[in-house]
């Protein structure tokens, strides 16, 4: 419905029977709401059987079954079963072994790595005495 008023039609007021009077689409509302309103007057329950009181109670005064007692066990066993299955796996997910590959660096490439972290090394005293306003 596309009315904005339509909201308030079940509120009985001077303006909203305004509203109704000059709304078309508001007055098909009331029209199918009152026809609700007439087929929930006509229903008629089903009358309940003479033997359902007797067998409610028997149902209610009944000892559960292990079937039963075993659902009533497992509902709550289940949920949590999984729960711990999730937790596990992500447990060796995240402590599985490291991979055998090493990585490949040539002796000549490391050298070249080991010089210049020494020349950095060497350089950093000089650095500091470089910010020395004292120099």
């Amino acid at each position: 419905m596309k009315c904005p008023e339509s909201k308030d039609l079940l509120e009985i007021t001077a303006e909203n029977e305004r509203h109704v009077a000059m709304c078309a689409e508001c007055q098909d509302v009331i029209r199918k709401q009152e026809a609700l309103m007439t087929l929930l007057d006509t229903f008629e329950a089903p009358s309940v059987s003479m033997d359902f009181n007797r067998r409610l109670w028997q149902r209610i005064d009944s000892k559960p079954g292990f079937a039963d007692v075993l659902r009533q066990w497992l509902k709550p066993a289940i949920p949590l079963t999984v729960a711990a299955a999730l937790v596990v796996v992500g447990f060796v997910y995240d402590h599985r072994p490291a991979s055998s590959v090493q990585p490949r660096v040539s002796a000549s490439e490391a050298e070249k790595v080991e010089r210049a972290l020494d020349d950095i090394q060497l350089l950093t005293p000089f650095e500091k005495l470089e910010g020395d306003p004292a120099v």
